[in-house]
C-alpha cells in the first residue's frame, strides 16, 4: 500500500479493507508498538476485523504475549524450604556464610519438632552474614513473568548499627552473572512471627533462573519459617512462598 493511500484511508476518505488491516497490525508488531494480543484485538475491534483463529498460530501474530488468558501460577521447586533437614548444622541444599556472624536450627512456627532458620551478625561485620540458594538449586523462569515472595520471620534482635539490615531477597541469573532484584525487609514487631508476601516484581527478559537468600547486614538477628517459593505467567500463543517464590506475567 502506497503511503497516500494509507493516508486517505485513514483520513476516512477510503474505506479500509481487511488486508489494510491486517497490514497496519503487522506493521505496528514489527515496529514493536504492539507485543500483547490484547492491544491488537483492541485495534481490530476499532476496525470491526476479526483475525481467523488459525492465523494466531501463524508469524507475526504468534510471537505475541497472551494476555488474554488467565496468569498460569506454580510452585517453584526450591528444596528444603521450611529449613527441615540438616547436616553439620547447615540446611541441606543452602549455601550459608557465617565468617562474621551465626546460623543456627531452632523450633519452628507451627508444629512440635519442625525447624526454622536462625541468622544473626554482628555490628563489626565485614561481610554480609546469608543462607541462599544460587549455588546449590536451580531455580528456573521463563520470559515475560513476575516474581513474587512469602515467608514467616521472627525478630529476634534488632541490633544498633545504622547501616543494619535484616531481609529475604530474591537475585536472578542473566546469562553472565547474579543481578540483586528485590528484597523484602523485616517490620519493626519482634519476638512475634508476622508473614510477609511481596508484590510481583517483574524479571529482565534475558532472566534464566532466580535465587532466594536470607540476609543479615551487620548486627542483627531474625528466625525464618515456612519459605517458599512460587512463580506465575502467561503463555504466549505457542503454546516459585520465602515461605514460596512466585512468578506472574507482565
Amino acid at each position: 500500500m502506497q503511503p497516500e493511500t494509507l493516508s486517505r484511508k485513514l483520513n476516512g476518505s477510503q474505506p479500509l479493507t481487511d488486508d489494510d488491516v491486517r497490514d497496519i497490525g503487522s506493521i505496528l508488531i514489527y515496529w514493536r508498538c504492539v507485543t500483547r494480543r490484547k492491544q491488537l484485538l483492541h485495534l481490530f475491534d476499532l476496525a470491526g476485523y476479526t483475525l481467523p483463529n488459525n492465523d494466531w498460530l501463524e508469524e507475526p501474530w504468534k510471537s505475541l504475549i497472551d494476555d488474554t488468558q488467565p496468569p498460569k501460577v506454580e510452585i517453584l521447586p526450591l528444596r528444603n524450604a521450611s529449613f527441615e533437614d540438616w547436616k553439620d548444622k547447615r540446611p541441606i541444599q543452602w549455601l550459608c556464610n557465617t565468617k562474621t556472624g551465626r546460623i543456627r536450627q531452632v523450633p519452628g512456627r507451627e508444629t512440635k519438632g519442625s525447624n526454622a532458620l536462625e541468622i544473626g551478625g554482628n555490628a563489626d561485620n565485614q561481610e554480609w552474614v546469608y543462607c541462599r540458594t544460587r549455588e546449590t538449586q536451580e531455580l528456573p523462569v521463563v520470559p515475560n513473568s513476575r516474581v513474587s515472595l512469602s515467608f514467616w520471620a521472627k525478630k529476634i534482635q534488632e541490633g544498633r548499627h545504622r547501616e543494619r539490615s535484616k531481609n529475604v531477597e530474591v537475585a536472578y541469573y542473566d546469562g553472565f552473572g547474579w543481578q540483586w532484584l528485590f528484597a523484602q525487609e523485616l517490620a519493626e514487631v519482634a519476638d512475634e512471627w508476622v508473614h510477609y508476601e511481596t508484590e510481583w516484581w517483574p524479571l529482565p527478559t534475558h532472566a534464566q533462573k532466580v535465587a532466594v537468600g536470607v540476609v543479615v547486614r551487620k548486627d542483627g538477628a531474625f528466625q525464618v519459617s515456612d519459605p517458599f517459593a512460587t512463580r506465575s505467567f502467561r503463555r504466549v500463543l505457542l503454546g516459585s512462598r520465602l515461605g514460596r517464590a512466585r512468578r506472574q506475567s507482565v
